[in-house]
């Protein structure tokens, strides 16, 4: 064999690491998590729909401060710091905080405007306990009296000290309301929802409220005098120190503990039959 040349130079080439099957484009090929960011818009929407329908403005910003969050973090993965995963969660915390002190003090809406048709067909005036200015206090009951208010929608809502004497509501919804100290002589509230409602120190004097149900109402020292609560449901009321003088209590259900520290009950007379012809 003839010797080689002594400037030839000789390299040794690595082989190439052979490839796992199927890897091959895989750096090219998008996130599991990147894939899926379509979905996203499509729940933030159908939420936000469906909140502002129930929570109005305030479940609109509720839902799009938790989807800001959740849409940082899903698309963050690992590559965000703990700095940044801890920054995000706190201005999430804040702002929800600061939403949350909004409603309380009634500049950000959680309900439904009043006067708006409920999912029901109800015609009515809608408000609420935690709801503005608008829906509750002086400005409901000033629709209330304009009306019509038979079957208006006005759960939750505080009506504390209102005026409220003869007006017609019969078929009133007004589940969990509050009339603490409400003046509501003479007025109709026959088939109304007053379930779980405050009505203690209730002015009631001749109020209509046959068939009404109120069930686990607070009636402490509301004054019914000459009511009429033919077969209206009682069951578990509150009815300390409450009047009932000459109010028609045929067919009510209640509590006979709950009776026993009323006054005048079963004591009727011409004025709460009359009350019922309202």
């Amino acid at each position: 064999m003839p010797p080689m040349p002594a400037d030839e130079v000789f390299q040794t080439v690595a082989p190439e690491p052979p490839r796992a099957e199927g890897s091959e484009g895989s750096a090219d090929r998008p996130r599991v998590r990147d894939a899926m960011l379509w979905v996203w818009p499509l729940v933030i929407l159908v939420a936000m729909v469906f909140v502002s329908a129930r929570w109005s403005a305030f479940g609109v910003l509720v839902v799009g401060i938790l989807a800001v969050a959740g849409l940082t973090f899903f698309t963050g993965g690992m590559e965000l710091s703990n700095e940044i995963r801890v920054g995000v969660a706190l201005a999430a915390v804040a702002a929800l905080t600061l939403v949350f002190l909004g409603r309380s003090a009634g500049a950000i809406q959680s309900s439904p405007e009043p006067g708006k048709p409920t999912a029901s067909g109800s015609p009515a005036v809608t408000g609420s306990a935690s709801a503005g200015p608008a829906a509750t206090g002086p400005a409901l009951a000033e629709q209330l009296r304009a009306g019509p208010a038979a079957g208006a929608e006005v759960t939750g809502a505080r009506l504390d000290g209102q005026d409220l004497r003869n007006v017609p509501m019969p078929g009133l919804s007004a589940r969990g309301a509050s009339f603490a100290r409400a003046h509501l002589e003479g007025a109709s509230l026959a088939g109304g929802d007053l379930a779980g409602a405050v009505l203690s120190g209730a002015y009631l004097q001749g109020a209509n409220l046959r068939g009404a149900a109120l069930a686990g109402a607070d009636l402490r020292d509301a004054d019914l005098t000459g009511a009429c609560l033919a077969a209206a449901d009682l069951t578990g009321a509150l009815l300390d120190r409450a009047v009932f003088s000459g109010a028609a209590v045929d067919g009510a259900t209640a509590d006979r503990a709950a009776t026993a520290t009323a006054t005048g009950w079963s004591t009727t007379n011409s004025a709460g039959t009359a009350a019922c012809r309202r």
